[in-house]
């Protein structure tokens, strides 16, 4: 029997119980929009442990959590603060590039767009001082998923298989049994 994905069902009721609960007053939605962005982003992330196969849900995941963190920065330090931080939306899907290389299988047309992407918001971002300051973060970021990163698969061949099929030369002779005499 095929168990179904009960994933969809229960972000649906807790998006609605959330929704509810800032309907009936009891906080202000409108502070706390951008974590629903950052919700779907971490949504698409564990979507992808489930299915590491379909790297692909990298994309999004990273997209919206890095957006859905930009957005809650701005809300709280003021939106005044994009004048100097819209590179960031270069540089969230060039983080997902670099991500869907990384953890994915490594193809490497995934690098160069998303080495493009990062480059040129580094440089906008680079006329910020606090930039210099935490650049770092980016080194330790990579080195994390580096980590994270599935193992390759390794493929041997037959002829590497010890337990493949034997060669020719490795065949053993079957010697057919003398048959009976008359005299037995």
């Amino acid at each position: 029997m095929k168990s179904r994905n009960r994933g969809p069902g229960f972000i649906l009721i807790l998006l609605g119980i959330i929704l509810l609960v800032g309907n009936l007053g009891y906080f202000s939605l409108f502070d706390f929009w951008p974590l629903l962005v950052i919700f779907a982003g971490v949504l698409f992330f564990i979507q992808w442990i489930s299915d590491r196969e379909n790297y692909g849900l990298l994309m999004p995941a990273s997209v919206m959590i890095i957006v859905g963190l930009l957005f809650l920065y701005c809300q709280y330090y003021g939106w005044y603060q994009m004048r100097d931080l819209w590179p960031v939306f270069v540089m969230a899907p060039g983080i997902g590039f670099i991500l869907m290389y990384l953890l994915g299988e490594q193809e490497p047309g995934l690098l160069i767009p998303g080495g493009i992407m990062l480059a040129i918001s580094i440089m906008f971002l680079s006329s910020n001082d606090w930039v210099w300051r935490w650049w770092p973060v980016v080194l330790i970021i990579v080195g994390a998923l580096i980590l994270l990163r599935p193992p390759k698969p390794t493929v041997t061949t037959l002829a590497e298989d010890p337990g493949g099929p034997p060669s020719e030369a490795e065949k053993p002779e079957i010697q057919e049994e003398p048959e009976p005499s008359d005299q037995d």
